[in-house]
């Protein structure tokens, strides 16, 4: 399992891009089949991720996922993270408030360097404040 961020502040950790009003990061990358499925977890929900012959990305885009695998281990999702689960891997996910997570199994799915989590990266990284929020 690789731990992937997507918040705004962790986007081209060693490049900064002074002025920069949009960057693109890869997370991921494919061959093969690809399916792409919106899980909406309301509070409370729990849903559990089977284990497939493929990689699953599973990215929280809004609210806060927990996730459980059978070895105890459980990473808390929050939105602009995810977690790429190797073929056989499987994980409990639930959320006390609600969750909107995105999912993605391909044939071939590997976690794209730039967006593997890293201490000194990621630490205490959130989204920023719009208005609209």
């Amino acid at each position: 399992m690789d731990v992937v961020h997507f918040t705004p502040d962790a986007l081209a950790y060693d490049k900064p891009q002074a002025g920069a009003t949009a960057v693109i990061m890869p997370l991921a990358a494919g061959k093969g089949e690809i399916e792409i499925s919106c899980l909406h977890l309301s509070a409370g929900g729990r849903f559990s991720v089977p284990p497939s012959n493929h990689s699953q990305l599973i990215m929280t885009v809004n609210g806060i996922a927990k996730s459980t695998f059978p070895t105890g281990f459980g990473p808390i999702i929050f939105a602009g993270m995810g977690i790429l689960l190797h073929p056989g891997e499987t994980c409990q996910l639930e959320s006390e408030e609600g969750a909107v997570i995105i999912a993605v199994e391909a044939t071939k799915l590997e976690a794209d360097l730039c967006g593997i989590s890293m201490p000194e990266r990621v630490a205490e990284q959130q989204w920023p404040s719009f208005e609209s929020n």
